[in-house]
Order: C-alpha cells, then structure tokens, then sequence
C-alpha cells in the first residue's frame, strides 16, 4: 500500500498497488474500488432501476448500485420514458468486469456488462460489451445486503 498523487476530487486517498486504484473507506475498513465492486458483483445481472435519489442499480443478490456523474459524483437521473429502455438494455446483461481508469485529473470506475457471465471483457470480438462509468464514490456507496445484516 502506497501514497498516490492526490486527485482534486479524491482528497487524500491510499491507494490499492495491485489496481492501481483508490481505497475507499467502507464500515471503517478500507477497500480497494476495483476489489469492491468485482467482489460484490460480478456475475450478477442487473433486476431493477430505482431513483434514491440517484439514479441506482438492483442486481440479483439484492445489492445496489448508485450511478453517480463520473466527472462530479453528483446524482445521476434519466428521464422518466427514458429508464424503462435503460433497463430493458442492462436487464439482460451480467457484470463481466471492473476497471479503474484514468482520466486526465480524475479517475472513475468502469462496469463491463455482456449477456454471458462468463465473458472475458479482456477479449475483444466474442462478446458484445457495454460498459458503464461510474464515480468511485459509488463504489464507496454500494449497499450490500450481508453488510447491512451484520452491521
């Protein structure tokens, strides 16, 4: 675990030197972003789009995902005829894969969803891939139903 030059938006963070990506503190514990949210969901589809009060994922397990701005973590919305079809496009999809990425003064957390779990998102041209960029305060953010419980 290594110090990493601070991101305006991060303030101080420790960084995870295996992803080369932040910690988050989760319960007074920290995580790496990457491991968070691989861990939590992979492999789960996607069930249901709810506003609270950002825009926010139900995957299979019960865990939730808020999709914040990846520029400024605000909340995210969609317009009301707009998330059905949102839906209908993540509904059938799994978490294939996480990344953290780089961009210029900031960094986000990227999902790649196929309609296979069993896709390597690392091998381009056997699926299709979407991918979805979130803040990393949304990893931060992920409930977890496990976690509730033993809080």
């Amino acid at each position: 675990m290594f110090k990493k030059p601070v991101l305006p938006q991060l303030k101080t963070q420790t960084w995870c030197a295996e992803h080369d990506c932040p910690r988050v503190s989760v319960n007074g514990h920290l995580e790496c972003v990457v491991e968070r949210l691989g861990d939590h969901l992979s492999g789960q589809r996607v069930t249901d789009l709810i506003e609270r009060p950002s825009l926010t994922l139900v995957f299979t397990r019960g865990h939730m995902l808020p999709l914040l701005c990846p520029d400024c973590g605000g909340p995210t919305g969609v317009h009301a005829d707009w998330s059905d079809a949102f839906l209908d496009q993540l509904g059938r999809l799994y978490v294939v894969g996480v990344a953290y990425v780089q961009r210029d003064d900031r960094g986000e957390c990227v999902l790649a969803f196929a309609d296979d779990p069993t896709v390597n998102p690392n091998q381009p041209g056997r699926a299709r891939i979407l991918e979805l960029s979130v803040h990393i305060d949304s990893a931060r953010q992920l409930t977890c139903p496990t976690e509730e419980i033993l809080r």
